[in-house]
Formats: C-alpha cells, sequence, structure tokens
C-alpha cells in the first residue's frame, strides 16, 4: 500500500480525521497568507506568528501543512513551554534582557532541544 492510499484510507474512514484535517487546512491556508511574504531576519521589526496547539488537535498535520510551502519553520513538539512560562513568571522583577536569557536556555538545555534542527537560541536574546 501506497503513502497516499494510507492517507486515503484514514480520511475517509475516520470522521474525526477528517474534521481535524479540514480544520487545519482551513487554519493554515489564513496562516499563510499571513506569514508568506514575510522574511524573517535577526534585524529589524520582523513580526513573529505564535501557534500554540493543544494535545489531540491536529497540530502535526497543520505544521506539516504551513511548513510545505518552505516559507515558514515551527520546529517540533516540546514540553518545555509550561517551566518556561512559570519560570517567567517567577522573575517578573528581572529585566526583560535576563528574562528572555533565562527562557532561552531553558529551550536549549532541554534534552530535546536537538529536535529544533539549530545549535544556538542566542541570536535571538541580542
Amino acid at each position: 500500500m501506497t503513502s497516499n492510499s494510507k492517507w486515503q484510507q484514514l480520511f475517509s474512514h475516520n470522521p474525526r480525521f477528517q474534521y481535524l484535517a479540514c480544520n487545519a487546512l482551513s487554519g493554515a491556508k489564513l496562516i499563510m497568507s499571513l506569514v508568506s511574504t514575510r522574511k524573517i531576519s535577526a534585524k529589524g521589526n520582523t513580526k513573529f506568528l505564535f501557534i500554540v496547539g493543544s494535545g489531540r488537535s491536529g497540530n502535526t498535520i497543520l505544521r506539516r501543512l504551513l511548513m510545505s510551502s518552505g516559507d515558514i519553520y515551527i520546529p517540533p513538539e516540546s514540553y518545555v513551554l509550561g517551566q518556561s512560562v512559570r519560570s517567567s513568571l517567577d522573575m517578573i522583577g528581572a529585566s526583560w534582557d535576563d528574562r528572555v536569557k533565562l527562557i532561552l536556555s531553558q529551550f536549549e538545555y532541554h534534552p530535546e532541544f536537538h529536535t529544533f534542527g539549530v545549535t544556538s537560541l542566542t541570536e535571538f536574546a541580542r
């Protein structure tokens, strides 16, 4: 069975998958229209788009659809976000630079950081 026929079989016999795929496709079209013309650079007033998903809600298919054009990169799922939010709130009196460095270091030192496909996040702390 080819990869395409596996997807077709899954899609045609699974109403939940149909629902998630349709929502992901409509969301992907909207998001791609917002970000496809933007270039990300280390300097300037680059605008960023953050997508936060919930477990078992179609995040993987949405990620694949958005990344298929090559105009956007979405790192793999990470479990460090909750810890980072709590740490940031604990440092409410610290400077913005210190808070950014803390959050980025929590991502970099997480055991699954290698799945992001980058060597470091320090360029974003400048």
